[in-house]
């Protein structure tokens, strides 16, 4: 999850107060989705302004603030003071309905105070996913971009969620996506080739950096993590059963594994050539030459004949790998060449 955007700051009352989930199963639901014909432009149209109108209020209340009181203070003041709270709550979401989060973690802070999560990437695949898409969403963590995606593909589509987070998976994953009949969830890690690793679980208030090798934080941050190891199963995307439809976008947010998710994804990458999205950042163990570095993640994927850009407005802009470390966020690389790149072209930025 890219951190340098889960810093929230209060815009006011958001959805439903915080309260236990009713233990009753919800009915499978029927997913309604965009005119086929129309794209995007059709029933998602709303959420695209809603996303812009959220990105517009970010940015806005970020700039009103002094130089290093970014919001990191709403994110530490929201969290002291729903201490009191059962640690899950049901949140009413204007689009997805009643998605379940964890107010002690900082992603669900985010979309309690508003309703959306990193807008860019957001806005990106509402304009990418289209009706009878398949996505594969690696690292799903709450289920957002697996809702987002649902929403998009439509009934003839379909989500595959992957998280191996075991707590994760059965307490919020599991129960936001279970009443969606269109997605389907892996308790597995990905990785370049099937086995039995080590996964890093670092509690639910800091889910978002569980990982299969080293916390994308601060080593000084990292020292104070707790993590309890577990053995998880993992798989290589180029060997998912048969009956699991080939991608057209892949969401890779895994805390430095994303190399190894595309080592394992090549046979992918030359045939079905999906769009990819992947979560940069090289603090932790990046910094530390104990992971991948992010230009090392780049390059690989440029070497599969894909080009790089940076999702921002609802464009693409043309990214150039670059020799210093890289901030927290979040690519999209497109194929040179096939039917989604003729999609997205009209998205990619000429001036």
């Amino acid at each position: 999850m890219a951190k340098a955007s889960k810093s929230p700051a209060p815009r006011g009352k958001t959805g439903a107060r915080p309260g236990r989930a009713k233990a009753a199963k919800p009915p499978v639901q029927q997913v309604a989705s965009a005119d086929e014909d129309k794209g995007p432009a059709g029933a998602t149209q709303p959420m695209v302004e809603a996303v812009r109108q959220a990105a517009k209020r970010r940015r806005s209340l970020r700039d009103t603030l002094a130089p290093g009181q970014d919001n990191r203070l709403a994110v530490v003041a929201l969290a002291r003071a729903l201490a009191e709270f059962p640690d899950i709550v049901v949140h009413k979401h204007p689009f997805f309905g009643r998605m379940r989060i964890d107010l002690s973690e900082v992603v669900s802070q985010e979309i309690y105070l508003y309703d959306w999560f990193e807008e860019d990437l957001t806005h990106f695949f509402l304009q990418a996913l289209r009706p009878g898409d398949t996505f594969y969403d690696v690292g799903a963590h709450l289920g957002y971009f697996s809702l987002l995606a649902s929403r998009c593909v439509g009934p003839r589509g379909q989500v595959i969620a992957f998280e191996p987070a075991p707590r994760t998976f059965q307490h919020l994953l599991g129960p936001n996506i279970e009443p969606l009949a269109n997605v389907r969830r892996h308790r597995w890690a990905v990785w370049k080739e099937a086995a039995s690793l080590t996964f890093r679980d670092y509690g639910r208030t800091h889910s978002a950096y569980n990982t299969l090798g080293e916390p994308k934080i601060a080593p000084l941050q990292a020292s104070r993590l707790t993590a309890t190891e577990i053995e998880v199963k993992a798989v290589a995307l180029d060997a998912l059963p048969r009956k699991a439809p080939p991608p057209d976008v892949v969401k890779v947010d895994v805390e430095s594994a994303e190399l190894q998710v595309l080592q394992g994804m090549s046979g992918i990458l030359a045939e079905q050539k999906p769009v990819v999205t992947l979560e940069m950042g090289d603090q932790g163990g990046a910094e530390q030459g104990l992971s991948p570095t992010s230009a090392e993640v780049l390059a690989a994927i440029e070497a599969a004949d894909y080009e790089l850009y940076e999702p921002r407005d609802g464009q693409l802009i043309a990214h150039a790998i670059q020799s210093e470390p890289y901030a927290y966020m979040n690519m999209v690389c497109l194929p040179k060449e096939g039917h989604l790149r003729q999609r997205l072209q009209a998205l990619i930025k000429t001036t």
